[in-house]
This record gives structure tokens, sequence and C-alpha cells, in this order.
């Protein structure tokens, strides 16, 4: 009895001493992720700031996750330099397979009295990322009365591989009156067509706020 006694003692004072250890794991870890998510910031920050400098999926990749929904924020703060903002919207365009993201930018594209510079980096973000689905949202944008929006519009629609959208960016260069605006969107209308299938959500690729749905 005083055997088997003994061994329960031992055994409990493991299980605390196991809880205490992990206890300090999950707090040292707690305070990494608190320190990894104000250092994401920054170098996120310096990224959109930085002059000439090629940003690509590989320097987003490196940051860590969370930065498509850092880089919503940005393009979504009004109090922000529209310039971030717009290399925010710009940069949105490397994460095809987040739904997060297409919804964004289709709130993004359809929101009234946006600033010109948002919309155009909105406008082609939104068609490379959610293709054929964009193509609603796009296509009024043709008709805008300012000529760098109707040329941004048919860069967009050309970005969606949509062959729809393609004949919409042809008719819209026959009628067009800006020779500079006409002439791209004649060279864009006359690419070559590509592939037309949307691309496949991947679950492992979406926001952490996604995964719990």
């Amino acid at each position: 009895m005083k055997q088997r006694r003994g061994g329960r003692r031992l055994a409990l004072v493991g299980i605390r001493l196991w809880l205490v250890v992990l206890f300090v794991i999950g707090v040292t870890g707690c305070r990494d992720l608190a320190q990894a998510e104000p250092d994401r910031r920054a170098a996120l920050r310096a990224l959109l700031s930085a002059e000439e400098v090629r940003v690509t999926p590989e320097t987003l990749s490196d940051l860590g996750s969370g930065v498509p929904q850092l880089l919503m924020e940005v393009a979504q703060n009004a109090e922000e330099d529209p310039l971030l903002r717009s290399r925010a919207l710009s940069l949105l365009r490397h994460y095809p397979d987040e739904p997060r993201v297409a919804a964004f930018l289709e709130g993004m594209v359809n929101q009234k009295g946006l600033n010109p510079v948002l919309l155009r980096s909105a406008l082609h973000s939104h068609g490379t990322v959610s293709r054929g689905k964009a193509v609603p949202a796009l296509a009024p944008y043709l008709s805008s009365e300012d000529p760098l929006i109707r040329e941004a519009a048919g860069r967009a629609l050309a970005a969606t591989r949509d062959q729809g959208a393609m004949a919409m960016v042809k008719q819209a260069a026959d009628r067009e009156g800006d020779p500079s605006v006409k002439r791209t969107l004649q060279r864009l209308a006359e690419q070559p067509p590509r592939d037309t299938k949307q691309p496949t959500l991947k679950r492992d690729a979406l926001l952490p706020s996604d995964r719990s749905r």
C-alpha cells in the first residue's frame, strides 16, 4: 500500500511539473507572437514606403502569416497616406486563394467616391484575384469619365483572363476617344487567349480568421 501511495504521489508531482512547463512555454510563445506582430507591421510599412523596390510574393511570404490582413488594414485606413494605401491594394493581387481578400477588393471597387488612385489599384487587384467573378464589378468602369479609370478597367478586365471580359475590352477600344487609352485597350484586346479556369481555393492558404469557419 505504501509503495502504491508513493507511486501516486510521484505521478502527481510529475503531472504538476509538466503543467508548469507547458504554462511557461505558453507564456513565452504568447510573448513571441506579441512581439512578432509589431515587427511584421514595421517591416510591411518599410516595404510600402520604399522607393523603387520590387515586392514579390516571396518577399511577402518572408514576412510570415497575417500579411493580407495587415495590407487590408492599411488600404482601408482613411488617415493613411494614399500612396501607401494604393500600394497595399496593389500587393493584395498576390493573394488569389483567399476569399476574404476577394471580398475586400470587391467592396473597395464598389465604394462610392473612392480616390481615383486607390480605385485604379483596387480594379487591377480585383481582376487578378477574382478573375471572371470580378467582371460585373469591373465592366461599368469602362464608361468612366476619367480616361485613367477606363484604362485601369481595361487592364483589370484583361487580368481576369475571361473571354467575355476580353470582348468587352475590344468593344471599349473601338469606341474609345482618348488616343492613349485607345492604344492601350487595343493592345490588351489583341492579347492571345489564356487559361480561363478559376484558381482552386486552398483552405490552408486562408487568413487565420477564415480557418475557424
